[in-house]
């Protein structure tokens, strides 16, 4: 299990590292100039255009982000670990499939036509790139799942918890590190009092008994 959880992340990252240098590559070429502009689309045209690119745009990445949400809520729910992590990778690709077309219809629309504001909607999609970045840990915390592959279950890990310290626990006593000595519990108070409620007696004095 652990092993399908090391590819599931591999096959992810190199698809998120593929798809975001392609990306950029075309950005790159469309800002020198090497990817010129067309145009060749009127002026009304362009703007239904723009008009529909960005509630495209401004829906697409909350409603994939939302979409995603609520897929992990159906993902925990699954008995199987394996049934979990392929329905988690096949929930990211979809999701970064969604966040790959975004950028490249900014990019189209800034290629085709005179959009004042391509370059920020581009930038608000790269900005959303880092909600998606390749993470282990937030692979096993969305899928409930511990790093060895089995499910994590809170209360079962509480409850190991209650039992461990129980476990520490011996009749009266109280099981200490291996460094500290085995002291019973409410006895090291009583030994204290005890000794010094004691009369001490120099070394020196002779001992003298009561009534002599």
């Amino acid at each position: 299990m652990e092993n399908k959880i090391q590819q599931i992340h591999r096959q992810y990252s190199l698809c998120f590292i593929i798809s975001a240098v392609v990306i950029a590559a075309i950005a790159i070429l469309r800002k020198t100039h090497v990817i010129p502009h067309v145009g060749g689309i009127t002026f009304g045209t362009g703007m239904r255009v723009q008009t529909i690119a960005l509630l495209v745009l401004l829906c697409g990445i909350p409603a994939s982000l939302a979409w995603f949400n609520a897929n992990l809520r159906k993902i925990r729910r699954m008995d199987f670990p394996e049934e979990r992590l392929d329905s988690y990778f096949k929930a990211q690709m979809i999701r970064l499939a969604v966040f790959v077309v975004l950028a490249l219809l900014t990019l189209a629309v800034s290629i085709f036509t005179d959009m004042p504001n391509a370059k920020m909607a581009f930038l608000m999609v790269a900005a959303f790139y880092f909600f998606i970045l390749p993470n282990k840990m937030q692979l096993l915390r969305e899928t409930a799942l511990n790093p060895d592959g089995t499910v994590y279950d809170p209360e079962a890990e509480a409850e190991a918890a209650r039992q461990e310290m129980e476990a520490r626990k011996v009749g009266n006593f109280t099981v200490m590190d291996e460094d500290d000595d085995f002291i019973p519990r409410n006895t090291y108070a009583t030994t204290v009092d005890e000794s010094s409620a004691a009369p001490s007696a120099d070394e020196d004095d002779d001992f003298i008994p009561k009534n002599s």
